[in-house]
């Protein structure tokens, strides 16, 4: 029948690519980008994401996709490949490259209706995985392209063999593009949103990197990570690293140490993680002095309404507003009920004592552990009936039936609510 469009996003390091790189092993002959790449011109835009389409069905992934993404180069590999309607495109591409001024919205237009015009050509269906999706509206910087997002749906309206599967961790961008009954994608794809792992989850995975340790131990991962895959597997690497690298027994005292250097050190996978999204959340914002105040008096106390916060900023409620909103964006905070909290409450920890300037290193001494576990249980471990966890943990997703793979290690079969 025909292919059915499908969207997944959920936030940074939750495994949506993991899942698209696992679905694209098992099956070759579709084809995959991330539009976060390519996304910054039209011109720029078309040609990379041509020259993926043909890398994807020549290649499979194999090589490097570096003579695809250069026109000359792409013309030749296309002429090799023999397909008819991507020789009629990277012509047509070259052909308006070497106009002085290019139609933009031809040129995304070329791009977007190609895997369709491939699969009658080669009576084939293809699956089309677009990766930060949200990215596309980058392309409204051109004075000529309105609303990419509306030639995307134009271009979908005569595709019947092509299935595109959108993901993107913007996760409120991506709600926005596809479920404001204003936008032109609104209810065009099937939305599913990948959501932290309940505590069975967060169990078969630890038991994945730790064999054989008592549940107890899971117990204790669960309450740090709040079931954030990328969480759990860098403190599960830790603690065996500690066990093996310098013998020392694995105990819930172990897992609060190994937390506390994943988020605490420098050479911490977390911290890491969390400084990259700090940066790239705010390093196109305006205001970003008053955007880390707000995130300062967060990270001290969650569940506080825009006038507490402004109170605390020293701004009006109306000029505080307009930050929060753009905090919520970029998927650093949520609202619940009127209050605001940390979407991740692990970056929320990280925010809290990156402030304040604490390195604790790999090996910390035992009372600077002990004082800072103290202080951490006390503030930053949320409580499993907190109404910001569980809007967190609100639905529970399966792309097992979607995709046709077995996702174990990123979805449970137990649809109980977490708790």
């Amino acid at each position: 029948g025909t292919p059915r469009n499908l969207s997944f996003f959920g936030l940074r390091r939750i495994g949506k690519s993991l899942l698209i790189k696992e679905f694209m092993s098992k099956n070759s002959g579709n084809i995959y980008m991330n539009i976060e790449e390519i996304a910054s011109s039209p011109e720029f835009f078309s040609l990379r994401y041509i020259g993926y389409i043909a890398y994807w069905l020549n290649e499979n992934g194999d090589e490097l996709p570096d003579d695809y993404l250069e026109i000359n180069a792409l013309i030749k590999k296309c002429t090799e490949m023999n397909i008819k309607a991507l020789i009629d495109t990277v012509t047509k591409l070259n052909l308006e490259f070497s106009k002085e001024k290019r139609d933009h919205n031809f040129l995304l237009n070329l791009a977007f209706t190609l895997p369709e015009k491939i699969c009658r050509e080669k009576n084939k269906k293809i699956m089309v995985f677009l990766d930060e999706f949200q990215a596309l509206a980058v392309l409204k910087k051109s004075p000529q392209v309105l609303n990419p997002f509306a030639l995307f749906r134009s271009s979908l309206q005569n595709q019947s063999e092509t299935a595109y599967i959108l993901a993107g961790s913007q996760v409120t961008k991506m709600r926005n593009i596809l479920e404001d009954h204003k936008e032109p994608l609104f209810l065009q794809f099937n939305v599913l949103n990948i959501e932290p792992f309940t505590r069975e989850d967060t169990y078969q995975l630890c038991s994945k990197i730790l064999p054989g340790q008592h549940t107890d131990i899971f117990e204790s991962i669960y309450k740090f990570t709040y079931g954030h895959p990328f969480h759990i597997t860098s403190i599960c690497e830790r603690v065996n690293e500690y066990n093996k690298k310098y013998d020392l027994e694995i105990t819930k005292e172990l897992v609060s140490q190994a937390f506390l250097v994943e988020v605490l050190s420098k050479e911490g996978n977390i911290n890491k993680f969390c400084k990259y999204l700090y940066d790239i959340s705010l390093e196109k914002a305006r205001g970003y002095g008053i955007l880390k105040a707000i995130l300062t008096v967060l990270s001290e106390k969650e569940g506080i309404t825009t006038t507490e916060i402004a109170r605390s900023i020293k701004r009006s409620p109306q000029a505080t507003k307009k930050y929060l909103t753009w905090l919520e964006d970029v998927d650093l905070i949520m609202k619940y009920e009127n209050t605001y909290f940390y979407k991740d409450p692990v970056f929320r920890t990280w925010t809290a004592y990156h402030e304040k300037g604490i390195d604790i290193g790999i090996m910390p001494k035992r009372e600077m552990i002990k004082n800072l576990l103290s202080n951490l249980e006390e503030k930053y471990i949320r409580v499993s009936s907190e109404p910001g966890r569980a809007k967190e943990f609100e639905m529970k997703v399966r792309l097992e039936k979607k995709l046709g793979i077995g996702l174990e290690n990123y979805m449970s079969k137990d649809p109980q609510n977490r708790n």
